[in-house]
């Protein structure tokens, strides 16, 4: 079997200039106009090409700004403010929270079958969110390769397989799982 590696960096997401991020539950503020204009213009505001009144009740107009009060996975996208037939600001909103360090086990059922890795998150995880494993073969274990693991939505869980050859049965290895979605990566 392996040794987990403590300490792994997992390579950290790179959002586009632009966007903000927050986590669920958090209220946000979008403004739109400054100064002596936002008192004497009137703007409308656009979710991904969609007039903002045609949603639910519970995004406030307060002078130019966009107040969305307690922001939701769903409130995720592109807030456009709008004044006089054209766009004055966009911005690109990512409602998301950071993922939990992974928590997994691996096991083989025998010899002849291939090691599988498995973590099953406490909490509910965003669509973003991917899973790798990394694995170095050897006492020191370098030279890792990475899998990809595959998220099942009925058991809730990340498993990832690592093929084992004839030959790797007498070979410690070193397994460590990274966890990443657009807020962050976590190992």
């Amino acid at each position: 079997t392996g040794l987990v590696e403590p300490g792994l960096r997992c390579p950290q997401p790179a959002l586009p200039a632009g966007t903000i991020l927050r986590p669920p539950g958090t209220n946000v503020t979008l403004p739109c106009l400054e100064g002596e204009q936002e008192n004497s213009t009137i703007v409308y505001w656009k979710l991904n090409g969609q007039n903002i009144s045609s949603l639910c009740g519970r995004l406030v107009v307060e002078r130019s700004h966009l107040v969305l009060p307690s922001v939701h996975y769903n409130d995720s996208g592109l807030y456009s403010c709008h004044a006089n037939g054209h766009i004055i600001r966009s911005v690109h909103l990512l409602v998301e929270e950071p993922p939990e360090v992974p928590d997994f086990t691996c096991f083989r059922r025998s010899f002849t079958k291939d090691i599988l890795c498995e973590w099953k998150p406490s909490r509910r995880l965003s669509s973003r969110s991917k899973a790798k494993l990394f694995v170095g073969k050897g006492l020191m274990g370098r030279n890792h390769t990475e899998h990809q693991c595959r998220y099942y939505s009925k058991s809730q869980k990340f498993s990832c397989r690592i093929t084992m050859t004839h030959q790797d049965e007498d070979i410690s290895i070193r397994v460590a799982m990274c966890v990443a979605n657009s807020a962050m990566c976590v190992a």
